[in-house]
């Protein structure tokens, strides 16, 4: 299943539009996005996914930058 990751702060958390835009084009979930989020802090869990392989091809990424 294609995946949609996100990364941010409280606007990428806070907000309800990743559940209805994964349910309306199938997507799973990946939500590592913090109130309080640093761009660091998202570097390193982008980083993280990437090591790790948990990322394919197919996936979509939506990167709040704080």
């Amino acid at each position: 299943m294609r995946k949609l990751f996100t990364l941010g702060c409280s606007l990428t958390h806070n907000t309800g539009w990743k559940e209805p835009l994964c349910e309306k084009y199938g997507l799973e979930l990946v939500d590592t996005a913090v109130d309080a989020g640093s761009n660091d802090l998202q570097v390193r869990r982008m980083h993280d996914h990437i090591i790790n392989n948990h990322i394919n091809e197919d996936d979509i990424i939506i990167w709040q930058i704080t």
